[in-house]
């Protein structure tokens, strides 16, 4: 009977820490693809503000975030 509660009592904990783990790495995918996303979002908006204020095109931007690197080009 002990050796019982015992056994379903270790299997719950197991369980559950299992899940924190799964939780946990959800969680940082998540706010690593919000971190991209904000990244992404201020180029964009840099590259905007340049094009307003000159005439220019911007040939290329680079941006660096952590891991990514991102090079955007485009014509007028």
């Amino acid at each position: 009977m002990l050796h019982d509660l015992l056994e379903i009592t270790i299997a719950k904990y197991q369980h559950n820490h299992r899940e924190q783990g799964k939780n946990k790495h959800r969680r940082q995918r998540k706010q690593a693809k919000a971190q991209a996303n904000r990244a992404m979002e201020t180029t964009l908006q840099s590259v905007n503000k340049a094009k307003t204020r000159s005439n220019d095109a911007l040939p290329w931007v680079l941006i660096s975030n952590i891991k990514t690197i991102y090079i955007f080009s485009y014509k007028e």
